[in-house]
């Protein structure tokens, strides 16, 4: 028996802002149309994605202002997805970087987990995470309680770990990972990524600015990109949805060549990877999807070294890798980008290795020959 042909649930973290582990999942959704979805919360941005799809919530959904609030909501999720039943589903695939893999599956249910990363705000990112708090006049009572909160969260985490029966990791840096904190094996599938159009491989140079894309926190090291440029003097267009005190931040500290430009279309984004010169990834990431989009525009990636770069880039071909989270090492690679001659043909089929064909046949080579039986 197939797996299409089986009763399958699919379970996310939250359901709410809209990026690359959301594309994901709703590619899951398209390969498993009949399956059902579960989540902590549902606020989606992009409703109609879900149409006509049964989607279950815990019981976060129905507390007011903590149903909206994640940081808030991370003592109580592990609890909201282990009350979940899913004793009447032969498969379950959780798609997860927090606490969705907590689900609690009994034989003959499996369960493939799907991890974009080991929950991060305990593990890899804690501190970044400790020194940004948003919990505004309350700061002072998390910063007391979150060192023991997290050091229990972390052995429950570990705990949960043990229950996919099978793990999908979406990088070998994730793959290391899971490794590393969760002592589990897991197979690599990479993800894929919407490829955005090919405009700019029929020119020979797009406009002279640079992207910067995404949530604004502070890992994500805006602030290096926003200094970078002012100091030399270039041109550079944030796209984000955010709007926090980072943001504000990080305003304060923009020159006049600094363009903030908030809650951008798909097209427009497109258009700006397009046409733009270089596009800016300063931080760590688990896989940068973004990157590979903009690769696909024939556009250069300017990358921190480590990680997810190491194995989508290739340095002085498809972009500049600088080894340190600084500004002078960040000026130093722009420098040289500015002095390298691109060929955008060459880096848009270097991007298309990530597709959606590679995905769908390696989701399929687990599901249905590794637990379908």
């Amino acid at each position: 028996m197939e797996i299409s042909e089986k009763k399958i649930a699919l379970v996310t973290d939250w359901i709410t802002d809209w990026g690359g582990a959301e594309r994901i999942f709703e590619r899951l959704m398209q390969l498993y149309p009949e399956a059902d979805i579960y989540t902590s919360v549902f606020f989606p941005s992009r409703p109609e994605v879900f149409r006509g799809r049964k989607v279950r919530t815990s019981f976060i959904q129905k507390i007011p202002f903590l149903n909206r609030k994640h940081k808030l909501c991370m003592v109580f999720r592990p609890l909201a997805f282990s009350r979940f039943n899913f004793s009447k589903y032969d498969v379950v695939i959780s798609c997860t970087s927090a606490e969705a893999k907590w689900i609690r599956t009994t034989f003959p249910t499996q369960h493939i987990c799907y991890c974009h990363t080991p929950t991060r705000y305990l593990w890899s990112h804690s501190e970044a995470y400790k020194n940004f708090l948003e919990f505004w006049r309350l700061n002072w009572l998390a910063k007391i309680i979150i060192p023991p909160t997290f050091s229990l969260m972390r052995w429950w985490d570990k705990k949960a770990s043990k229950r996919p029966d099978i793990f999908i990791a979406n990088s070998i840096n994730t793959q290391e990972r899971i490794k590393k904190y969760y002592e589990r094996e897991s197979i690599v599938v990479y993800p894929f990524f919407q490829a955005r159009n090919i405009d700019k491989i029929t020119q020979s140079q797009g406009e002279n600015y640079y992207v910067c894309l995404g949530r604004v926190v502070p890992y994500k090291r805006f602030d290096l990109a926003i200094e970078a440029c002012n100091q030399l003097w270039l041109a550079l267009k944030i796209f984000t949805s955010t709007i926090n005190e980072e943001v504000r931040r990080l305003q304060s500290i923009s020159w006049s060549t600094i363009e903030w430009i908030f809650w951008a279309t798909d097209t427009e984004v497109t258009q700006a990877l397009t046409y733009s010169q270089w596009f800016l990834m300063p931080q760590e990431e688990d896989f940068g999807i973004v990157a590979l989009e903009a690769m696909s525009c024939g556009t250069p990636v300017i990358a921190y070294a480590k990680w997810w770069a190491l194995e989508t880039v290739r340095n002085k071909e498809t972009g500049i890798l600088f080894k340190n989270q600084t500004v002078n090492d960040l000026v130093v690679a722009i420098q040289e980008s500015i002095a390298t001659n691109w060929d955008s043909e060459k880096i848009h089929f270097h991007a298309l290795k990530w597709n959606r064909d590679q995905f769908d046949h390696g989701i399929y080579e687990i599901a249905e020959k590794r637990v379908v039986k």
